[in-house]
């Protein structure tokens, strides 16, 4: 069966790393989600909130989830498969 890619969304970048696909995030979007997520994480019950560690989630966490990159340009047809989940990542390059 032959390859099919997706189409590029806006805001999608590429690891310069590895070549896995992302939608950037600007810093203060990261910073603004980590702590709506930490003050909705905090009204929930102990047993609720398993599987969350005490630091998580934080902006550290906004790299490429494959290789850990930060460096990244934008995409381009043909780098994201046809199917693929991306994930936010802190980039405030020029798209």
């Amino acid at each position: 069966m032959a390859r099919r890619d997706r189409v590029v969304g806006p805001g999608e970048v590429t690891c310069l790393a590895c070549g896995w696909v992302a939608y950037a995030v600007t810093r203060s979007e990261a910073e603004s989600e980590v702590a709506s997520m930490r003050a909705y994480l905090a009204t929930l019950s102990a047993t609720d909130r398993r599987g969350w560690a005490p630091e998580n989630p934080s902006v550290a966490s906004y790299v490429c989830l494959k290789c850990g990159g930060s460096d990244f340009r934008p995409a381009r047809s043909g780098d994201c498969p046809y199917g693929v989940t991306v994930n936010p990542v802190v980039w405030e390059g020029d798209l």
